[in-house]
């Protein structure tokens, strides 16, 4: 993650919060389901975190609400069923 946004370390924070909802949620039954479930929810957030912090265009283009940054809820926001990642084999 590049410093332009300030958002390592937050993210990373978000990663841990995510992470204990889906370890939680397969109560030790599943889980290679539940880092399936964390990546396929995680990846879509941390890949636009990343893309906007590279390019270095934090509120340059338009993007005058930060709330969708700032006003992530990672013990709230809904885990429902997402589509996982293909895995490299």
């Amino acid at each position: 993650m590049t410093p332009y946004m300030a958002q390592g370390a937050a993210t990373s924070i978000e990663d841990a919060a995510i992470l204990a909802r889906c370890l939680d949620e397969v109560a030790g039954e599943d889980i290679e389901g539940a880092f399936r479930t964390y990546e396929a929810h995680r990846k879509p957030r941390t890949s636009r975190i990343q893309a906007i912090s590279s390019a270095n265009i934090w509120l340059k283009e338009g993007e005058d609400d930060p709330s969708w940054l700032y006003g992530y809820d990672a013990w709230n926001v809904a885990l429902g069923p997402m589509k996982a990642t293909a895995r490299a084999e």
